[in-house]
């Protein structure tokens, strides 16, 4: 179940184009990709349907399919604004997952300056589960200009084996500078 603020983000989606490919009865390949419009606010008095509200920096957009498995195999970010000539601007982000309980993770992070195109291939395949969003987090940093940035991935889709897996994950920040790293649980 998305929070309203993923769902919020998830709207503001302004264009997404998807390819599949069923390989056989069991495997389905797919690509996609989607843009969005970053701004925190309207700073150099851009038209008001560009400048969007954020609720978060989280887009899902892709959920797994229950009894399915998903690996993600490569993914591209590129951010872009047609005046952005000085590339003061970089766009960071994160592939990342929503678990079927709402939390996001992090799986692995990147950062493209204004105008460039990354493309990045894991060692091995992601492994997203049923119910799991496939979902990117991005990270506007430096000048607060309006920027557009646009994430592709392929991946491919299969049966989820039998019995269900499951997955567990581990999340710890330092509240103070005195705090030290402690033992992970697993």
């Amino acid at each position: 179940m998305l929070s309203g603020d993923y769902q919020f983000n998830r709207e503001r989606i302004r264009s997404y184009t998807a390819y599949e490919c069923r390989v056989d009865e069991q495997t389905v390949e797919r690509e996609l990709s989607f843009h969005a419009h970053l701004s925190a606010e309207n700073p150099r008095g851009f038209p008001k349907d560009l400048d969007d509200e954020r609720r978060g920096d989280v887009y899902p957009v892709f959920q797994v399919p229950a009894d399915r498995m998903v690996w993600l195999s490569d993914w591209s970010f590129n951010a872009g604004s047609w005046y952005l000539l000085d590339r003061a601007v970089a766009i960071g982000g994160s592939l990342g997952r929503i678990t079927p309980e709402g939390e996001y993770v992090f799986v692995l992070n990147c950062a493209v300056r204004g105008g460039e195109m990354e493309m990045y291939a894991p060692a091995r395949p992601v492994r997203y589960l049923a119910g799991e969003w496939i979902a990117f987090c991005f990270h506007h940093i430096g000048e607060p200009l309006h920027c557009q940035i646009r994430a592709s991935m392929r991946f491919t889709e299969g049966n989820a084996p039998e019995p269900p897996l499951g997955t567990r994950f581990f999340h710890w920040h330092a509240t103070n500078q005195a705090e030290t790293f402690p033992e992970p649980p697993f």
